[in-house]
């Protein structure tokens, strides 16, 4: 556009039209834009600079043309239809109805985050209002945006509660358990524990005293934090913690907790005296099989050697020392029995003949045969152990007869502590850690009911889906014994249950305490088998997965998938924090449970369908009406403390516990008095014969030409032959 000067005079004498002839002289000068806002003052606006264009056309007879951008005026009308389809098709007022919903379950928390969502939600219901109060399309649009904005900014602060909310009920849980393990002196047991666990390697010849010193600062940390928080809890004391102090120490004790366990893994590690080897045991064993087997021992040399036991870990400085010990005793004449032992030990070899003459009779018909079966499954057991480990046979012999006296102590018999050690020792587990695990394994399968193996696959599946640590294995069963002693279940079917459904399980974010308690609920309830409720549990684990994973078909069932979703937020039920973030289906169930008495039937079969699908809903419905047992169950099962050593004491002072015993003593007095080796020589040698009976039979063609060749050959030497053959005759088909 050329620039000229026009001079324009008009009779319009309003300020409004000097303004619009302003905005005017500047377009002739320059090309401009004016912006007009698309609103009700907007279109006013519009409407006099269409009125001065006329003016200005009218009284100087020129031409004035203004291009107009009208994509604005097109998107504010979609917008206006947009809102008024939300409006009209109630979508709007469902957003807010759900908004309203969701806020119940926080009613009546005062926090700043709540009274934020408050307000925000206050604001909200003014907002729908004057959406349909509106005068016209204009400034329903322009409420329609407001309601739109506040709605998103209320669910955003939802969350922030959720959060809030769920942080507090951990912190709450924790602090009733940090409480509980307070009063119940479990602290004080746990510190012992860790000071007698780390005092184990202060005489160690090649220790890292750094490290070592770093663990007891660690203990003395976490002593002085339970310390605080014992202070807290005591209602004779005015020390208390406000929420920030009290999640502060709580965090500060489990982090001790970790670090103690993680510093002390690396301590182990880091001795070279072999302190998690095999030999440590087996050195700690030849100590006491020592004293034993020699009483003539002075008190000094008892000591001494007790205390070489006690220090076996340290390696080979102790086995030196041992050798020496040995070697000095036989030179003082001191090794053997002593004489009183020799004597008693006659006395009461003579009173036991005596007595149990009968007994012996009944082992050497009977007994005779269970001790072969007892060599044969001793030996497949130590063949597997030394599949396991690569030891030498010398070595697994040694190895089982700490099996055994491990199961004198807990009234179980070697062969079982074998199987259940084996498979921790394939697992990778040291020596020690195995030694830890199979005593937790013996405990869980005599209180349940359960082969060794079926409890070493329970505990391993908490470990490898929970990640369990060694030392929290007992806290898991004290768990599982809890919650039989309170439900109408076993801990044998508890455990069962949980393997069907661990894995699925800590994937879907359900934690241990909540599993064993939803299993507990189903299978008093519906008295099925408790396999068949780890199926149920772990088909509607599966399920919420494949929604996790965007498979909308569930391939076990070939049900459709894609509106469970729609069918649970038709409710007031959400399976995501976020759009990208999914719940803990934990929270997810819990939610679930508070609005379930307010479901109508329909809807009740319609979310256990949505959930569990058509084979499990019984099952799930089952669930939610007995939810109140389900979190007494999880409040036991997070106090629980002891109750599985309790039953196992119980166990070990029973018959059956007995006769474990003493089947544990037989096997090894069967290993003892016919090891394997011995066996195996037998039957190598019988089998030797067998085979040359075969070569023989195989030239001569059949055991009666092999008999008439002896017959003939020795009996012709004393002038009997000739006879003695006719004699035979009908047995070898001659006249």
């Amino acid at each position: 556009m050329s620039e000229y000067e026009v001079r324009v005079s008009t009779n319009v004498d309003t300020s409004e039209l000097d303004a619009a002839q302003k905005k005017l002289d500047n377009l002739v000068k320059n090309d401009k834009q004016i912006k007009v806002d698309f609103d009700i003052q907007g279109i006013k606006n519009l409407n006099k600079i269409n009125g001065v264009f006329k003016n200005i056309e009218k009284n100087n007879k020129i031409s004035v043309k203004a291009d107009m951008d009208t994509s604005g005026i097109k998107k504010g009308l979609s917008d206006i239809e947009k809102a008024k389809r939300s409006v009209s098709t109630l979508k709007i007022d469902a957003d807010v109805s759900k908004a309203n919903a969701d806020f119940k379950k926080f009613e009546s928390l005062t926090t700043k985050s709540a009274e934020k969502a408050r307000k925000l939600l206050s604001d909200i219901n003014k907002d729908i209002n004057n959406v349909k109060l509106a005068p016209n399309d204009f400034v329903m649009e322009i409420n329609f945006n407001k309601l739109t904005s506040d709605l998103e900014k209320y669910r955003n602060q939802i969350k922030v509660v959720q959060n809030e909310q769920k942080e507090f009920t951990k912190l709450l849980r924790s602090s009733e358990k940090a409480q509980h393990d307070l009063e119940s002196y479990k602290v004080q047991s746990n510190i012992a524990k860790m000071k007698s666990e780390l005092n184990s390697f202060s005489e160690s010849y090649d220790i890292d005293k750094n490290k070592f010193e770093n663990i007891e600062s660690i203990i003395k940390e976490y002593s002085d934090t339970m310390d605080k928080l014992r202070r807290h809890y005591d209602n004779n004391d005015s020390f208390v913690l406000d929420t920030d102090e009290l999640s502060a120490d709580l965090n500060k004790a489990n982090l001790a907790v970790e670090r103690f366990e993680n510093t002390m893994s690396e301590l182990k590690h880091s001795v070279k005296g072999t302190l998690n080897s095999l030999e440590s045991s087996i050195l700690s064993n030849d100590i006491q099989k020592y004293m034993k087997e020699n009483t003539r021992l002075t008190k000094e040399y008892e000591d001494a050697l007790n205390d070489l036991s006690r220090r076996a870990a340290s390696g080979e400085n102790v086995r030196k020392q041992f050798a020496s010990a040995k070697s000095e005793i036989a030179l003082k004449g001191l090794n053997g029995k002593s004489f009183i032992d020799e004597i008693a030990r006659g006395f009461k070899q003579i009173g036991q003949f005596a007595t149990t003459y009968g007994v012996i009779q009944d082992v050497f018909m009977d007994g005779g045969r269970k001790m072969v079966s007892n060599v044969v499954t001793v030996n497949d057991a130590m063949t597997d152990l030394r599949m396991a480990t690569s030891l030498s046979n010398d070595e697994a012999y040694k190895m089982m007869d700490t099996y055994y006296e491990l199961g004198d102590k807990l009234k179980a018999t070697g062969i079982d502590i074998a199987k259940s050690s084996t498979e921790w020792l394939k697992q990778g587990k040291a020596i020690q850690e195995a030694s830890k695990l199979t005593e937790d394994s013996i405990v869980l399968s005599k209180i349940g009911d359960l082969s060794s193996e079926e409890a070493t696959k329970t505990i391993t599946a908490a470990m490898k889906s929970y990640n369990i640590a060694e030392d929290q294995v007992m806290g898991f069963v004290d768990q599982i014994s809890a919650i039989d002693m309170a439900s109408a279940t076993d801990v044998g079917g508890l455990a069962t249950a949980f393997n069907e459904v661990a894995a699925n399980a800590k994937t879907a974010g359900v934690e241990t305490q909540n599993l064993l308690s939803y299993a507990a609920v189903i299978g008093e309830t519906t008295q099925e088998g408790m396999a068949s409720v780890g199926t149920s549990l772990n088909a509607i684990f599966s399920r919420m997965g494949n929604i996790k994973l965007s498979r909308l078909k569930d391939y076990e069932t070939g049900e459709d998938l894609s509106n469970v979703e729609t069918v649970l937020r038709g409710v007031g039920i959400s399976l995501r924090d976020t759009q990208d973030e999914f719940k803990d289906f934990d929270l997810v169930l819990s939610e679930t449970a508070e609005g379930w008495k307010t479901f109508s039937g329909v809807q009740k079969r319609a979310v256990a369908q949505a959930f569990a699908g058509t084979h499990h809903m019984n099952e799930f419905m089952v669930l939610m009406e007995q939810w109140g047992n389900v979190e007494k169950y999880i409040d036991i099962a997070n106090n629980a403390s002891g109750e599985s050593m309790e039953k196992y004491a119980a166990y070990q002072e029973s018959i059956s516990g007995k006769m474990e015993g003493f089947e544990n003593k037989f096997q090894s007095l069967s290993t003892s008095l016919l090891s394997s080796d011995v066996f195996g020589f037998l039957v190598d040698s019988g089998s030797s014969l067998i085979g040359v009976l075969d070569t023989i039979l195989n030239k001569f063609g059949s055991f009666s030409s092999l008999l008439g060749l002896f017959s003939g050959t020795v009996l012709s030497k004393k002038g009997l032959g000739n006879d003695n053959i006719v004699e035979f005759a009908p047995f070898y088909k001659v006249a």
